[in-house]
């Protein structure tokens, strides 16, 4: 049997295993202290080791800290019996047993987690979040390093780290915003000693800021909304010109006038004055346009 399907999952000695797992490597592996997530279970003839227990294969983070990755690569060259740098072990498609992996549970409510489920789940946070984000011209490894000792040593920074609308990235954005800010002169860089960094990526995260996401959200939902009831308003009026347009043609043997009260022609409009499908496409995309303009600028 082989699940490689996201949200697929299997039973395992009364635990649950399912593609995509959050996990993190205890102390009867290698790998102990790394944290990624379960890419396959395999089982039965699916198996590409000779294990009699079920294949949990995962990818594993590379740690953020040098001293950490110092500690892996120590582990396996001392296995090995030749140096081992975190390139040679490879970490992204690692073969483990299921009692060499204890899951992450994201479900778990912030207020119900123990102070060690708070701090494993948050620099397992961090450290995924470091693996998927740049560091947007700021010293992203050393900013990592250090949250990732907060972490370890105060639970409550840690339950700040684990909410959900926090991530790294956005770390990042604050600490680059708020050193742009104290840019004076046009100038195009600036020093900025290390312990003021740290402290903004700090301030980032004890920033009550769950309420300014959920009126942003709120807002361009609203925008959103109006831009296209002004768009339909928009189709609408357009298709009723059209009518008006057609319905205005005369018959035959009629004389339509022009605006100077001059006859355009025995048999109706001319070739030159006929309104095409080609002039109302064009004005339904300017119409369009200005109202996106208009909306723009109101939200401005």
């Amino acid at each position: 049997m082989l699940l490689n399907q996201k949200c697929q999952s299997m039973a395992i000695e009364g635990k649950d295993y399912h593609i995509g797992m959050e996990i993190y490597c205890n102390e009867t592996s290698v790998y102990a202290g790394l944290y990624g997530h379960i890419l396959e279970l395999r089982d039965g003839e699916d198996k590409e080791s000779e294990n009699e227990t079920v294949e949990v294969v995962c990818a594993l983070y590379v740690p953020g800290s040098d001293e950490k990755q110092k500690d892996i690569e120590s582990r396996f060259s001392e296995l090995y019996g030749r140096f081992m740098s975190i390139d040679d072990i490879g970490l992204d498609y690692v073969i483990m047993a299921p009692e060499m992996v204890s899951p992450l549970d994201n479900t778990n409510p912030l207020s119900v987690m123990s102070e060690i489920e708070k701090i494993t789940q948050a620099v397992a946070k961090l450290e995924r979040e470091a693996n998927s984000s740049g560091g947007q011209n700021v010293p992203s490894i050393p900013i990592y390093n250090h949250l990732r000792k907060i972490c370890e040593s105060d639970t409550s920074f840690a339950g700040l780290v684990n909410q959900e609308h926090k991530t790294l990235i956005k770390c990042f954005s604050y600490i680059y915003e708020q050193v742009r800010n104290t840019i004076a002169n046009g100038a195009n860089s600036i020093w900025v000693a290390d312990g003021d960094v740290y402290k903004l990526s700090e301030d980032y995260y004890r920033l009550d800021d769950a309420e300014i996401e959920r009126r942003k959200s709120e807002e361009k939902k609203k925008r959103d909304e109006e831009l296209a009831k002004k768009k339909i308003e928009c189709g609408k009026q357009a298709a009723k010109k059209t009518v008006q347009q057609v319905n205005n043609i005369p018959a035959d043997g009629q004389i339509m006038l022009g605006m100077d009260d001059s006859p355009v022609g025995e048999k109706g409009i001319t070739s030159d004055d006929q309104f095409t499908f080609d002039d109302i496409t064009e004005n339904e995309d300017n119409t369009d346009n200005e109202i996106e303009s208009e909306t723009e600028a109101n939200v401005a």
